[in-house]
């Protein structure tokens, strides 16, 4: 799956099976 981790005041692309 995609999906989107927002860590702090960075977003960054994670992806989830």
């Amino acid at each position: 799956m995609f999906g989107f981790s927002f860590d702090g005041t960075h977003s960054s692309p994670l992806f989830s099976l």
